[in-house]
């Protein structure tokens, strides 16, 4: 009974059963019979269409083993014509199945041939017969390397893969799902004649970068992300690199800090050396001369990427947002916050507020941490030496000073 009401979970059981009862009958001659019992139970199985073309399919390798070529090709065959409920992953058994027998008789090739020839049969040509197991291998082990450095290694030490075999290798593999068609697009562009490099530089730098900033979860201090970015700089370095650490730090949740903070590493580390860059994570005093020389020469990117390390090594998020703010201040174009090294963004968002005001987001950032009287007095005295350096940035830069000046708003009453 509970076979009729939901038969599909039995299948497997069955199509065991069968094959067994079919293999000892054919040993006592009786091969009619045998294909009888697979013919009955086809034809009263109650589930969907699908689960009748498994049984087929057992029936035509059942042929094939008792050494009846003809009829065993012709119905393997016949499961791929349109009309045939048949899904791709019996699509790719199917082919294996006549890849495999064409392989030990050559009858079974004449006979998918001619079967392709009849015109009155309508199938796609059979070049997935032609495959070679060496075609099928090498793409397989390609498909089932683990990160795409290993991927692109791969490609590199085994040339053989860059050919017209492997392109149908790859369409067949792309019946049974997974990542095959992205490798298939991969391959075109290999195939084409793009460097290896340029296709993997997207796939392979997120992983660098994702090693790269797990190091700073050891017990090792900075000491370990200092020797893997020195280890990785040509990858690291690159402009494309802070690009896709943008792209990390709007899609990771919970990582936008620490990948903003890897960002500024990153460029100062282009500007002054990966040894300099790093004593500004260690090293307060360090970090406010670097300040200050970013400050003298109103240098708003380098001045934006050192307030992401005052916000997020040092946990100031005041003095960080008097920079941020005047990072805004001194570029001038219509673009400002997306142009400049640290958006204002980042700061609004660590001081949770949407409002980009200078008074708001100092407010905000005071009610994080509150500056004290000191903290205060160098950010008036760092403004005004800016707006002495860029009388034409005066106006903003102003609003930046009052604010500094001017006691906390205060947060509104619910």
């Amino acid at each position: 009974m509970l076979a009729e009401a939901n038969p599909d979970p039995y299948l497997p059981d069955l199509v065991i059963a069968l094959n067994n009862l079919a293999n000892r009958l054919s040993e006592t001659g009786r091969l009619q019979d045998a294909l009888q019992r697979y013919e009955e139970i086809i034809a009263e199985w109650p589930g969907p269409p699908q689960a009748a073309t498994e049984l087929a399919y057992h029936r035509a390798l059942f042929l094939l083993r008792n050494g009846e070529t003809g009829d065993g090709t012709e119905a393997l065959c016949g499961l791929l014509a349109p009309d045939i409920v048949t899904n791709d992953e019996m699509v790719f058994r199917i082919h294996q199945s006549l890849r495999e027998a064409a392989a030990s008789d050559p009858e079974v090739r004449e006979s998918v041939a001619r079967l392709y020839a009849d015109r009155s049969v309508v199938f796609e040509s059979p070049s997935w017969l032609e495959l070679t197991e060496q075609a099928l291998r090498l793409t397989a082990d390609w498909l089932n390397t683990r990160t795409w450095a290993e991927s692109r290694d791969f490609v590199t030490t085994h040339p053989a893969l860059l050919d017209a075999d492997s392109r149908a290798a790859m369409r067949e593999w792309s019946l049974l799902g997974g990542p095959a068609d992205f490798h298939i697009e991969m391959l075109e562009q290999l195939l084409s004649g793009v460097p290896v490099d340029t296709v993997y530089r997207p796939l392979v730098l997120p992983e660098i970068l994702t090693a790269w900033i797990r190091t700073t979860t050891d017990d090792e201090g900075w000491s370990a992300s200092a020797a893997y970015l020195a280890d990785h700089a040509a990858d690291l370095l690159a402009p494309d690199a802070d690009a896709a650490l943008a792209v990390m730090g709007e899609n990771l949740e919970g990582a936008d800090q620490v990948v903003a903070v890897h960002r500024a590493i990153a460029a100062m580390a282009a500007v002054d050396g990966i040894d300099d860059a790093y004593r500004l994570l260690e090293d307060r005093q360090a970090l406010h001369t670097r300040v200050q020389k970013a400050l003298a020469a109103a240098d708003g990117p380098a001045l934006g990427w050192l307030a992401l390390i005052e916000d997020g090594v040092y946990d100031d998020p005041w003095a960080a947002a008097v920079h941020w703010l005047a990072v805004q201040a001194l570029d001038d174009s219509p673009d400002a916050d997306g142009r400049s090294g640290a958006p204002i963004a980042a700061v609004r968002a660590a001081v949770q507020t949407t409002d980009s005001a200078p008074a708001h987001v100092l407010s905000a950032a005071a009610h994080v941490k509150t500056p004290d009287a000191d903290e205060r007095n160098r950010a008036v005295a760092e403004l005004a030496a800016l707006m002495a350096a860029r009388p034409t940035r005066a106006a903003p830069l102003g609003e930046i000073l009052q604010a500094v000046v001017a006691p906390p708003l205060r947060a509104p009453e619910e």
